[in-house]
């Protein structure tokens, strides 16, 4: 398997060790309407990690999720299931921000943490869903319809572009700092009023220059329902961040509650796998020290053919290396643009690998200073 191509599709700070089986298993196969991958790669080390699929079944599953988008008509199936997920996320933070961890027994806080993942996980299936890979066909058959005019570039950008603006609150540093600013550290304190007003406000954007372009270029039925269902997905997506967004953060509560309870630092509490970390909520049983050095060179979840396998220490960093070793040769720069347009200017890159300075490197953007996120 290490001699195939994958691609690396996203990276996250501030990781977790005991997230990679779930997040593989999300992906694979326990992803929704017959959207899993059955190859895939996950690699944490320093609390960092990064995801990887096989670029041969990329097309693959591009055509599933044209075929649940297009020919199911999935679409409001899936939004119907994400505004469901989303109540009952909330209602389950606001609910973790009311309990006193400290006075439940060692069963009674891990049924609660149960309680708080579970519906965490139907939601990231979700989230999934809505990942780009899924929707490039549709781009693709997209941007055919409409290349016969001269301004094709211009009518697909509006056709796709989001009919919504979200409008943020002032909510302090959460939209200010990245997560390991905010909870990377050993003692980490978490605003439980975050949620008690709404982190932003949703208003609808003017649709007549979407609708004018529609009647001037007598654009069909379905080249303005392809338009709408990337729009839909694009606004969707961006609004389902600022609902795992604070489940992750709120997740912290769990994580100072085990260190205070089991004696365990946070940092050693995000090398446990998922197995280990419940086993040390429900009996207290620690994994030794050796193990956790050996995992910090590097910790791998590899699915294969549909199998889930675990690769720790050198075997897992040698695997990741053989992986990027195929890449070494490409030089063009692929992402998604969050801003549509052509600007020039000095480029500030945001690294996962490096996240604790974020929030400076922002401060000292200058205008017409150019973000670009590693995920990006």
């Amino acid at each position: 398997m290490d001699s195939q191509k994958f691609v690396r599709m996203w990276a996250e700070e501030n990781h977790n060790n005991y997230d990679l089986l779930s997040t593989i298993r999300n992906y694979g196969p326990g992803a929704i309407f017959d959207l899993g991958a059955q190859n895939a790669v996950g690699f944490a080390k320093n609390f960092h990690m990064e995801f990887y699929l096989l670029e041969d079944e990329l097309k693959d599953l591009a055509g599933k999720g044209y075929q649940f988008y297009i020919e199911n008509n999935g679409l409001d199936q899936l939004l119907q299931k994400i505004e469901k997920e989303t109540v009952e996320n909330n209602e389950n933070m606001r609910r973790l921000v009311s309990l006193d961890l400290t006075k439940l027994s060692n069963e009674e806080l891990f049924q609660e943490y149960l309680k708080y993942v579970k519906p965490y996980g139907s939601f990231m299936r979700s989230y999934i869903a809505t990942q780009p890979h899924y929707i490039a066909k549709i781009e693709e058959e997209l941007k055919k319809k409409l290349a016969s005019f001269e301004d094709h570039e211009e009518i697909f950008s509006i056709l796709t572009g989001s009919e919504v603006e979200f409008v943020f609150k002032n909510k302090g540093d959460f939209f200010q700092k990245s997560f390991a600013e905010l909870i990377g550290h050993e003692d980490s304190v978490i605003d439980k009023t975050l949620l008690q007003t709404p982190l932003y406000e949703i208003k609808t954007k003017d649709r007549s220059r979407k609708e004018n372009l529609i009647q001037e270029k007598s654009l069909s039925p379905e080249v303005v329902r392809l338009g709408n269902i990337l729009s839909t997905v694009g606004e969707k997506r961006f609004g389902m961040r600022f609902v795992w967004m604070p489940i992750i953060y709120f997740f912290e509560l769990f994580l100072l509650e085990w260190k205070r309870r089991y004696g365990v630092s946070k940092n050693t509490l995000k090398k446990y796998d998922e197995e280990e970390l419940d086993e040390l909520i429900l009996s207290n049983k620690k994994v030794s020290e050796e193990k956790l050095n050996i995992r910090s060179k590097g910790f791998a979840k590899i699915l294969a053919n549909g199998i889930i396998t675990t690769l720790e220490g050198n075997e897992a960093e040698e695997f990741i290396k053989n992986i990027n070793r195929l890449d070494e040769d490409i030089v063009e720069i692929k992402g998604n643009v969050a801003s549509k347009g052509i600007v020039k200017g000095k480029v500030v890159v945001l690294s996962y690998t490096q996240s604790f300075d974020h929030a400076e490197k922002i401060k000292n953007m200058s205008k017409g200073d150019i973000l670009v996120s590693e995920m990006t």
